[in-house]
């Protein structure tokens, strides 16, 4: 059985996870706790192996709470693997909670995944890792993006196109004409300053190499 300790300061969301959770037959939310205090006092009491933080725990501007405590539970508690569960995916952010000892991060917005994220974590942590690894880099990459102006469509456009999807496939996806994909290619394409969608791809590379 994994042992679930849940940071989290709002009622709904500690309800929304827990009934998630509590449905699988090998895992458990232990204790569902609201503040950094009661977490780190709760993790001196009980055994756990994960602890699901919630990024904006303390609900201050740097979102320190949810850090704070990935920091610490690093420290003194090497053997609970921290998941960051957050409602802002900021790159910024994200980067923080790993450096400080994040094992992974999730969206509320894809909580529905979460059981298989934890089985991931607990059971094989380099195939997690890995994983982490290239959502980093998509987050740095869509943060970058975000320099650009682009739209949330141009953005998802852009993603799709580096994934080797095709203008028809973009459009039967999104129910949208040719021509209007083809519109909104051109339009990413002058915001980032590039002639080709490959010339887009390395100019953004390039970036996030810096």
């Amino acid at each position: 059985m994994i042992r679930i300790i849940h940071a989290e300061d709002e009622e709904s969301w500690r309800y929304l996870i827990a009934n998630k959770i509590n449905r699988e037959s090998d895992m458990q939310v232990i204790s569902s706790v609201t503040s950094v205090n009661e977490c780190l006092q709760e993790l001196d009491r009980a055994p756990y192996d994960i602890a699901l933080i919630d990024l904006n725990l303390s609900e201050d501007e740097d979102y320190a709470g949810g850090i704070r405590i990935a920091g610490e539970i690093q420290l003194l508690y090497s053997h609970v693997k921290v998941i960051m569960v957050t409602s802002n995916e900021n790159y910024p952010y994200m980067e923080r909670s790993v450096v400080a000892g994040a094992r992974h991060y999730i969206s509320k917005s894809k909580v529905g995944q979460i059981a298989s994220l934890i089985r991931l974590v607990y059971h094989d942590a380099d195939q997690s890792m890995q994983l982490l690894m290239l959502s980093l880099v998509k987050y740095k990459e869509l943060s970058y993006l975000d320099t650009f102006n682009l739209t949330p469509r141009e953005k998802t456009i852009y993603l799709h196109k580096k994934e080797g999807l095709s203008n028809q496939e973009i459009a039967d996806l999104y129910v949208l004409s040719i021509s209007t994909v083809r519109n909104q290619i051109t339009s990413m394409l002058n915001k980032i300053g590039a002639s080709t969608t490959a010339f887009a791809f390395e100019k953004i590379h390039k970036l996030l190499l810096k």
